[in-house]
């Protein structure tokens, strides 16, 4: 049987806006994302990179659930 840590990942991410120097310049959105598993930490400037940080993890989630149950045991 696989246990959580196969089928699932957790990330907390918080997002901010930053206010510029110059008043009249749009704001700049900053984040991290935290995997709580490992503790890994990245920072963003752009909300896109939200998704393309936990993609891989995804993947490899996905990588292992398509392995027949006899290759993830080994």
């Amino acid at each position: 049987m696989k246990s959580t840590k196969d089928t699932s990942h957790s990330f907390i991410i918080r997002v901010w806006i930053e206010p510029r120097d110059n008043k009249d310049a749009q704001p700049t959105w900053r984040g991290v994302i935290e995997h709580v598993g490992s503790g890994v930490r990245v920072y963003f400037d752009q909300l896109e990179q939200i998704a393309i940080n936990i993609l891989p993890y995804i993947e490899a989630m996905r990588s292992k659930i398509d392995k027949p149950e006899s290759d993830v045991l080994r």
